[in-house]
């Protein structure tokens, strides 16, 4: 009986070992490529690289806590390149009821000179004419209350705009915010067009006017609480982060592995059914 055990553990069982090696890196390989290729459709789809951002800041928040649907601190959004969806400001969605995240209009990255990238809405279209002097076709049509110093004479029903304006019962909580004209005119030239901009939080609208040449892309789906991980690996603004965001990333991700558990255990009872 010496030769036939021999055999067994020269041959048979290496073989075996090595077969059930080759299953999983059988395994392996389709999972990746099942991987590779949505990534690769996500990317179509979107039209920017990578596709993906993680919110670092409050500025978007509604409330202290985390919500589907609003973009809180450590949620991830897919974007889109403007050119596929266009962009629809807050002043627009309001007159044709088109709401993003929450509010009215669309939410754009944007880039910053020197900085992170910034994730606000768009509030309204506007070109810089000189003198510290603004004119805006969307602002003409805007039937909330808003006041400053307007001259809506201009042909072509463009309004004139200068100084600070102001926007009662603004938004999802219905807040006044300002609009400081003089403040975003620094550095501009004349004929220099764009977007005044705004965090959902934020009572101050955006100190810079967006052309389209420092737009990244176009908020298009949240996908919550998974931007958490990044914040605590590189240790950013994690004060920031909703403590029920933490609560539903850790029930998420349990749910996800107890899936994955109990999918294996299933299929193991059905192969050995079959056996």
């Amino acid at each position: 009986m010496l030769f036939p055990n021999l055999f067994l553990n020269a041959v048979i069982l290496p073989y075996s070992v090595k077969k059930e090696n080759k299953n999983a890196v059988v395994v392996v390989v389709a999972v990746l490529a099942t991987f590779a290729l949505m990534y690769a459709g996500v990317v179509s789809y979107s039209g920017v690289s990578p596709p993906f951002y993680t919110v670092e800041s409050g500025s978007m928040r509604h409330s202290d806590d985390s919500r589907l649907g609003v973009i809180d601190t450590g949620d991830m959004v897919l974007v889109r390149d403007p050119s596929k969806i266009g962009i629809i400001t807050y002043v627009e969605g309001h007159e044709i009821g088109y709401k993003k995240f929450g509010d009215f209009g669309d939410v754009l990255i944007y880039e910053r000179q020197n900085d992170t990238p910034v994730i606000h809405r768009a509030l309204f279209f506007a070109t810089y004419i000189g003198g510290n002097v603004w004119t805006s076709m969307s602002m003409s049509h805007y039937s909330g209350a808003w006041s400053g110093n307007i001259d809506e004479t201009i042909p072509g029903e463009e309004v004139q705009m200068t100084g600070k304006l102001t926007f009662e019962h603004f938004g999802h909580n219905g807040r006044t915010i300002t609009v400081d004209l003089d403040r975003i005119a620094q550095g501009l030239s004349e004929g220099d067009g764009g977007y005044v901009m705004i965090g959902d939080n934020n009572s101050v609208a955006d100190s810079v006017l967006v052309r389209e040449s420092m737009i990244i892309a176009v908020a298009a789906h949240e996908i919550p609480w998974f931007g958490c991980i990044k914040l605590f690996v590189t240790g950013t603004n994690t004060g920031e982060i909703p403590p029920n965001s933490i609560f539903w990333l850790v029930f998420t991700i349990s749910l996800m592995i107890t899936s994955v558990i109990a999918v294996n255990v299933l299929y193991e009872r059905v192969k050995r059914k079959r056996e």
